[in-house]
């Protein structure tokens, strides 16, 4: 695939499609639950279905309290503000494009998550999944929302569908979840079960932000070089040890302590530990404007293999 303007914009309708495939179906009745996540998640521990959700599934004639009624668990974006003085006209207007009266719901049932990290039940995903994608395509064709809701616009489109099409989450907090931890914001890995690297780290000596100690961002791995040979481009590994009387800072001013370099060395070892057993690949296509497109024979209504 080549770079497009909103990359995302295309989840919602792949979601859909994955939802109409024989690979949504492996499992029968007891794999029913689907994780939603994104590419730059590092897995450290199992993912267990907390009881809310298995309750609402197999004990269904007990009379459940809000909790559990949920059939999802998402995670508190502190970023996803639906109810910002600017942004209730623009939900309302969004769920109006519905074109159901009974889709038109109180902006504050609109959630402030998005759609990963969500563990969701797959009943729930494809009762949500119409109005999760119709909603991401009114988005862009609506230039106010667009500029309002910015580039987490998708996210925004996915908590819509779930309050219009009532399908309730647990929404988590940080440091609170059994979803992702996200260093170097977070110096533990808490109850999470996934590392979420979302920011970059560089360690700077105090206040002089020109004497780099340390630094790594994914942002820069945007090359092909890095897809077809991840093994020459491996991320640096963080200090082995950190000297705190030193008074090591990141950008934003915040301490390294040897708990916060702990944290970013397992996050970064696991990575490296991944990366050195991926392949290289030796194909000549798709990427470069001077080579043909892949043909992954892909067939459709199945996973291209």
């Amino acid at each position: 695939d080549k770079w497009c303007e909103f990359p995302v914009h295309d989840r919602p309708d792949a979601i859909k499609k994955w939802l109409q495939s024989s690979d949504a179906k492996r499992g029968g009745e007891k794999n029913k639950f689907v994780l939603l996540i994104e590419t730059d998640y590092v897995f450290k521990r199992p993912i267990r279905i907390p009881p809310p959700l298995i309750d609402y599934f197999y004990h269904s004639s007990v009379t459940k309290n809000e909790e559990q009624k949920a059939s999802a668990v998402g995670f508190h974006f502190n970023y996803i503000n639906p109810h910002y003085p600017t942004l209730p006209p623009v939900m309302e207007r969004l769920m109006r494009k519905l074109n159901d009266p009974k889709k038109i719901v109180d902006t504050k049932k609109i959630l402030a998550s998005g759609p990963a990290p969500t563990l969701i039940h797959l009943d729930s995903l494809n009762k949500l999944i119409d109005d999760y994608v119709a909603t991401t395509e009114e988005i862009e064709k609506d230039e106010d929302a667009k500029q309002k809701l910015g580039w987490v616009r998708e996210m925004y489109a996915y908590s819509i569908a779930a309050a219009t099409s009532n399908v309730k989450h647990i929404v988590e907090e940080p440091r609170k979840t059994m979803l992702i931890s996200q260093p170097p914001a977070d110096d533990n890995l808490y109850g999470a079960s996934m590392y979420h690297y979302t920011w970059g780290a560089r360690y700077v000596e105090g206040n002089d932000k020109s004497s780099i100690v340390w630094d790594w961002d994914k942002r820069p791995y945007v090359d092909v070089k890095h897809v077809r040979e991840p093994a020459k481009y491996m991320p640096p590994m963080p200090p082995e040890r950190i000297d705190e009387e030193k008074s090591l800072k990141l950008l934003d001013g915040k301490l390294v302590t040897s708990k916060l370099n702990e944290v970013m060395r397992d996050l970064i070892g696991t990575m490296r530990n991944a990366i050195g057993r991926l392949d290289t690949l030796v194909y000549a296509c798709g990427w470069l404007d001077t080579e043909p497109k892949c043909d992954f024979r892909c067939q459709k209504g199945e996973l291209c293999r």
